[in-house]
């Protein structure tokens, strides 16, 4: 009731000064309309001053008032003000909308997985094309205890020189120059795009790699699993049971087993393994919630083909690569006439096992390892 109050007063206030602004009005008219409009504004006034922001704050001035009395102005003209929304802002044709947002800082990459095998591999860096080594390859003869006066025993061996070829891991992205000035961080991003995926390439064949178009991987050089006298030896064989023979397979053959490299799907099975009687099976080879069994590091990794396992002495794994992947950007046949750009990234590196390391590694299906070792 009281907001329609102080409407009417308003508008009888708005009323008035149209009044006054009327040249033809006598003196004594406007003097009366004058009065009036002055007791209107002054109970207006106190009407309005129920808040602190509002005390100080009149929607006519008083010098106003003066300026119309004396004929200096026209009129007073009171308007309603439109709020100004996101609405207000609009297109034109072919143009670009007005940035009405709040831009997050950076670039959201996509998630890949963490390199496994090449900072357990890496050896040194790599100077030269080839990387040269030598090892024994035979040895000959018997030690043995002999009486006195009797002739010793002779030993003998023999020497290998071996090469390894080195391989260079690379690729490429063009990009117009305009979007590298225009976009502050692009150059940074291609830079790490780059240098991301040829790191996880190396990594890859470090494990993997085919040794024909691709550097030799510890796949190539790992043994089968062979099941000795493990042979149709386990009740209801398992993983972990898989896991363990393996690492006693690489110790019997005098090397220690430090890695196991697992899919993520397979490492969970490990934790997941139940008894015939529905219990979680927990063995007391396997500590740290199954990150170790027999003291062996497992490494969960999708760079590993889910149902497979590879176990090994990453001591005996030799990789020597560049220092860095190497950034250079260039012009390739018609970037510049196009404005573009080739930025190009590559590291070279080779991998090598050793011939008389090769059986620190076993690599195998899981589901071929628990067949060969259970109990049937």
């Amino acid at each position: 009731m009281e907001e329609k109050t102080i409407k009417n007063e308003f508008e009888q206030v708005i009323e008035n000064i149209n009044i006054l602004a009327d040249k033809k009005v006598d003196r004594d008219e406007f003097s009366k309309k004058m009065e009036e409009v002055e007791l209107s504004i002054k109970s207006l006034s106190e009407k309005n001053v129920s808040t602190s922001e509002n005390k100080d704050r009149s929607f006519l001035k008083k010098e106003e008032l003066v300026k119309l009395a004396n004929r200096e102005i026209d009129r007073i003209v009171v308007r309603k003000a439109n709020p100004i929304l996101d609405t207000s802002f609009t297109d034109a044709v072919g143009g670009k909308p007005f940035p009405l947002v709040q831009a997050l800082p950076g670039v959201t990459r996509i998630q890949r997985r963490m390199p496994v095998f090449l900072p357990l591999s890496l050896k040194g860096v790599l100077t030269n094309n080839m990387i040269q080594y030598v090892e024994q390859a035979t040895a000959g003869g018997t030690v043995t205890g002999i009486a006195q006066g009797t002739a010793k025993a002779q030993l003998d061996a023999t020497w290998i020189t071996r090469t390894a070829t080195s391989l260079t891991i690379n690729g490429y992205m063009k990009v117009h120059r305009d979007m590298l000035t225009d976009i502050d961080y692009m150059q940074a991003e291609i830079n790490n795009e780059l240098i991301e995926r040829i790191t996880l390439e190396l990594d890859r064949q470090i494990g993997l790699g085919n040794g024909t178009t691709e550097l030799k991987g510890i796949k190539e050089f790992a043994q089968p699993f062979a099941a000795g006298g493990f042979a149709n030896s386990i009740e209801d064989a398992n993983i972990l049971d898989a896991l363990r023979v393996c690492i006693a397979n690489i110790s019997a053959n005098n090397f220690e087993a430090n890695a196991i490299f697992l899919n993520p799907i397979d490492f969970a099975g490990m934790d997941l393994t139940k008894g015939t009687d529905g219990h979680y099976v927990l063995p007391y080879f396997v500590g740290e919630g199954g990150t170790m069994v027999a003291n062996v590091r497992v490494y969960a990794n999708s760079g590993i083909p889910a149902g497979y396992v590879l176990v090994g002495d990453m001591s005996k794994s030799n990789t020597y690569a560049g220092n860095a992947v190497m950034i250079d950007l260039g012009y390739d046949m018609d970037d510049f006439t196009k404005n573009m750009i080739t930025v190009r990234g590559e590291i070279r590196a080779t991998h090598f096992v050793k011939n008389n390391h090769v059986k620190a590694f076993i690599y195998d299906s899981i589901a071929t390892i628990i067949a060969a070792i259970n109990k049937s």
